[in-house]
């Protein structure tokens, strides 16, 4: 009856060993590995292409991973829908106290072959890492010594590329790439390809608005230059030859000129 209870699975395709795996529960877990289909329900995925394994590893309990693997040690090669395995799963979680299920799989030879696989996007758990800019999971995993710090994705992005393309606050994002560069990380060719392009672009940008600005100011001064022309020879236009009178009397007022015939 237990073994046939172990592989029943609910609507979003999780067993009972899913459930227990992912809330912790270690001593159904226990009880589970002895059933003589263990294997089988350790194997079998949710409808996410997740293991038992997966779940015990993203919510961090290392100590129901360490059950699940020692009765079926070959299913930590599995990987879920998106191509994950359980280290690409055990860094999602950026809370700094759940290291543990990390700090397990890091610490075992036998899953070496786990730290630079790719999923589907080409993305290492690294790349993961520095997409959520988690300093408390880079300093675990950029230190081990057979991690590819500079493995690319299938967009040819590195991990100092990812944290450099990440939106969010400048202040995070600016020391974690400087944990990065210490380390030795560069940029990858193509992301340094379209830094430039953008900054030749602004300094194109820079060169039209500074064009604009002159040109601007030419034609204001051009304005201002013919303003004053036309006042000028308007004002010209109204000036009497010779001027007025200036003194009291009756011809105050009248032009010097006025009696004469060129006038």
């Amino acid at each position: 009856m237990g073994d046939l209870i172990l592989k029943e699975a609910d609507e979003m395709g999780c067993t009972p060993l899913h459930h227990a795996a992912n809330m912790g529960c270690l001593p159904a877990v226990k009880l589970f590995v002895k059933l003589p289909n263990c294997r089988e329900a350790a194997y079998m995925k949710d409808k996410k292409g997740n293991t038992a394994l997966h779940l015990a590893a993203a919510s961090n309990h290392k100590d129901t991973m360490a059950e699940i693997m020692k009765r079926c040690p070959e299913c930590s090669e599995l990987v879920n829908k998106k191509g994950w395995n359980i280290l690409h799963c055990a860094v999602q979680n950026d809370d700094p106290q759940f290291r543990q299920a990390m700090d397990t799989i890091l610490k075992k030879n036998a899953f070496s072959n786990l730290l630079n696989e790719k999923d589907e996007q080409g993305n290492t758990p690294l790349h993961h890492i520095a997409i959520s800019l988690n300093k408390h999971r880079l300093h675990d995993l950029i230190h081990h010594s057979r991690v590819d710090k500079m493995a690319f994705n299938k967009d040819n992005q590195n991990a100092l590329d990812l944290a450099s393309a990440t939106k969010t606050f400048a202040v995070r994002k600016n020391r974690f790439k400087t944990r990065l560069q210490k380390l030795g990380l560069r940029l990858g060719i193509r992301i340094c390809t379209h830094l430039n392009d953008d900054e030749e672009e602004d300094e194109e940008n820079k060169k039209d608005v500074s064009s604009i600005s002159k040109f601007e100011k030419a034609t204001d001064a051009n304005l201002i230059v013919a303003t004053l022309i036309a006042t000028v020879t308007f004002t010209a236009g109204f000036t009497v030859p010779g001027g007025f009178f200036s003194e009291k009397g009756t011809l105050q007022g009248t032009p010097i000129l006025g009696n004469s015939l060129a006038f």
